[in-house]
């Protein structure tokens, strides 16, 4: 019984987007790395809804854009953004993720099954009779459908570094 409850978790969690959509749909704008200062040691996260507002503001404080991620897909960890702003050079990662809808994934799951049988008796022969018992065993397995739902999301991210002095 406690296996047929872990099922569903390792579905789920075999099912998670194991790609970096950040990075899978970057497009770098092309800045120089020398046009930029030295990066700091951690990237910033910022969630927003209004995404070019903020973008903005942080151009205003001296930021440089240095490339943008569009995807839509499940929602992806904040960290697979940091991941990729750390490989491309930026201080600061602006994300924004709006919910889309649901996307129904269907399964099926083979699971073993075992049928044991118990025998005992008596055979009677003229010449005399004796008892028996033993076991036989029927291995086969048994299919488990099912189906869960992944929401969707349209995701964004812009990549910023400071701009050198």
């Amino acid at each position: 019984m406690k296996a047929l409850c872990l099922i569903p978790f390792c579905i789920l969690a075999s099912a998670c987007q194991s790609t970096n959509g950040f990075e899978t749909y970057y497009s770098d704008y092309g800045v120089n790395p020398d046009d930029l200062a030295s990066p700091g040691n951690e990237v910033s996260t910022v969630e927003v809804f209004d995404i070019q507002s903020r973008v903005e503001d942080y151009q205003k404080r001296g930021y440089v854009v240095l490339g943008v991620s569009n995807f839509q897909g499940e929602w992806a960890a904040r960290s697979k953004a940091v991941d990729h702003a750390t490989q491309v050079g930026a201080d600061i990662v602006i994300v924004r993720a709006e919910y889309t809808g649901s996307r129904e994934n269907h399964f099926t799951i083979s699971l073993p099954t075992t049928d044991t049988t118990y025998h005992s008796g008596t055979v009677s022969t003229p010449y005399g009779s004796t008892t028996y018992s033993g076991t036989s065993t029927t291995y086969s397995s048994e299919n488990l459908s099912g189906s869960y739902d992944v929401s969707q999301f349209d995701q964004q991210a812009v990549f910023m570094a400071k701009a050198a002095e």
